[in-house]
Order: structure tokens, then C-alpha cells, then sequence
């Protein structure tokens, strides 16, 4: 098993963004209420970062940041997008 390492850098995204690994500064793995439907969340300097995770879809989800409700998304997407964002709602609640 890989050891912890909190806010450990573990690549970059093509939209440029930092991807963190999936430990929070005390160590514990990212909660659903850290991050948004894209899997990013806002860093302390106020950049724009993703996350890694042990639920679907693992690291970047869409691309971000995400400024609109959850209930706007799911109208919006297509049936099997639909249906892949209605099973993160799923495991986030």
C-alpha cells in the first residue's frame, strides 16, 4: 500500500488545473461536501484545483469549476450522461 501524503500534486489537467491525490490535510480521503460535480474544489490561494477520489468517476469528472445546481445538471445531460451523474449523486449523499 502507497503511504498517506496530504495534498500531494499527481499531475495536471488539460484544462491546465493541478490534480491532488486523495488525501485532505489530516489525511482522510475527500468527502463528497469537499468538492463539486467535476470533482475540483477552491485551494487556499484561490486557484481552481481537482481531486482524486475513491468514488466514481475517481479524478476529473467534467471539466470545472461547477457554478450551477446539481438539479440544473441532470436535465441538461444526455440519457447515459444522465444516468453516470445520477449514481455520483448517489454515492455523494
Amino acid at each position: 500500500m502507497f503511504p498517506k501524503v496530504a495534498n500531494e500534486v499527481v499531475g495536471i489537467a488539460r484544462d491546465g488545473h493541478l490534480l491532488y491525490g486523495p488525501y485532505n490535510n489530516d489525511l482522510e480521503l475527500w468527502q463528497c461536501d469537499d468538492r463539486d460535480a467535476c470533482d475540483g474544489m477552491c485551494v487556499q490561494d484561490g486557484s481552481y484545483s481537482y481531486v482524486s477520489t475513491v468514488t466514481h468517476p475517481y479524478n476529473i469528472g467534467c471539466w470545472g469549476p461547477v457554478t450551477v445546481q446539481y438539479a440544473h445538471i441532470r436535465y441538461a445531460l444526455s440519457t447515459p450522461a444522465r444516468a453516470s451523474f445520477q449514481s455520483y449523486l448517489t454515492q455523494c449523499r
